[in-house]
């Protein structure tokens, strides 16, 4: 739309909540490492999705733990190669 390739009309019809079947059509994005914190606009209202809400967090507690035994794993190999 702000390249002027899009009408408004094709906007509204993305963001409508129904289904856009079809190439037009946009699937969820997984949610991670996306991260939507806030979003202010003059006009549209947003409702949280809480489903995608809870799988973020779910993915983000994931992430954390699995980075934590990376790291303690990096800690053990450095410590053996200073030795």
């Amino acid at each position: 739309m702000a390249a002027g390739a899009a009408p408004r009309s094709k906007v509204d019809r993305v963001l409508d909540p129904a289904p856009l079947p079809g190439p037009e059509g946009v699937p969820e994005a997984p949610p991670g490492p996306l991260v939507l914190a806030g979003v202010d606009y003059d006009g549209p209202t947003f409702e949280r999705d809480e489903r995608a809400a809870a799988d973020a967090r779910a993915f983000f507690a994931d992430e954390r733990t699995e980075r934590r035994a990376l790291a303690r794993v990096a800690g053990t190999v450095a410590r053996g190669v200073r030795s």
